[in-house]
């Protein structure tokens, strides 16, 4: 046994990470959308602060990859929104289930994309990027699922600004999201020890993923973006299904 599953388990868990890493490394976002619905099933500990650890881990990657596309305006507006948006999800695990936090993320995201397929177009306004930091603070938190809402804010920038500039958000929402969790004992040396079993999937992918993310970035990125935000919603309601 190692750290508590089987030999087999650990394999399998190495692989999930390492195709959700390689399509995060890619896009810009999914790990957790790919990835959290097995790790869940497989010990519910993995999400959200084991998910976020390894998620840091893999942003700070990405982001250093393309450091030169980061939009830093962006981030600091998206920022701004984050760290309100992970106090009122704190405030709000500690009052009500995980399953009304979830049924609302999946609606929240549904929106999103449909609005966005019938030629809405957001924009990184300061407005729009404060607003979907909150958001992505409010559902990271809970859900561990955090990507869509900034995904959806830089559909129409390329690949390397959208990789860059989300890896930059994800690694300081990751950040606050986890002193928040440890500050409330829900990040602690357990969660530690099941961190340490994602990291391998984490590097393996982020090392695949150079030539998708070339592939990604012949005009596949806006079609990618919708998908795995739908994907993420469906995923969450499979996850509060299981759960319930």
């Amino acid at each position: 046994m190692i750290f508590g599953f089987s030999p087999a388990e650990v394999l399998l868990i190495v692989a999930v990470m390492a195709v959700a890493s390689f399509i995060q490394s890619c896009v810009g976002f999914g790990l957790a959308l790919v990835a959290g619905p097995f790790l869940l099933m497989t010990d519910p500990g993995f999400v959200p602060g084991p998910m976020l650890a390894a998620a840091l881990g893999l942003t700070l990657l990405i982001a250093g990859r393309e450091f030169h596309e980061i939009d830093l305006r962006g981030v600091g507006y998206v920022m701004l929104g984050r760290i309100p948006g992970t106090l009122v999800a704190v405030a709000l695990l500690a009052l009500f289930t995980q399953h009304v936090y979830d049924l609302v993320f999946a609606g929240i995201v549904l929106a999103a994309v449909a609005l966005s397929a019938s030629g809405w177009r957001f924009h990184p306004t300061p407005r729009a990027a404060t607003l979907a930091g909150f958001t992505a603070g409010l559902m990271g938190t809970i859900s561990s699922i955090g990507g869509p809402p900034l995904a959806l804010l830089y559909q129409h920038s390329t690949g390397p600004r959208m990789r860059s500039t989300l890896g930059a958000m994800f690694v300081l929402g990751a950040l606050v999201s986890l002193t928040a969790l440890t500050c409330i004992g829900r990040f602690g040396a357990e969660e530690l020890r099941l961190t340490a079993l994602m990291v391998p999937g984490a590097l393996i992918g982020f090392l695949a993923s150079s030539r998708g993310a070339r592939w990604i970035d012949g005009g596949r990125l806006r079609p990618a973006v919708l998908g795995l935000s739908s994907i993420s919603a469906i995923a969450v309601l499979l996850r509060t299904y299981l759960m319930s």
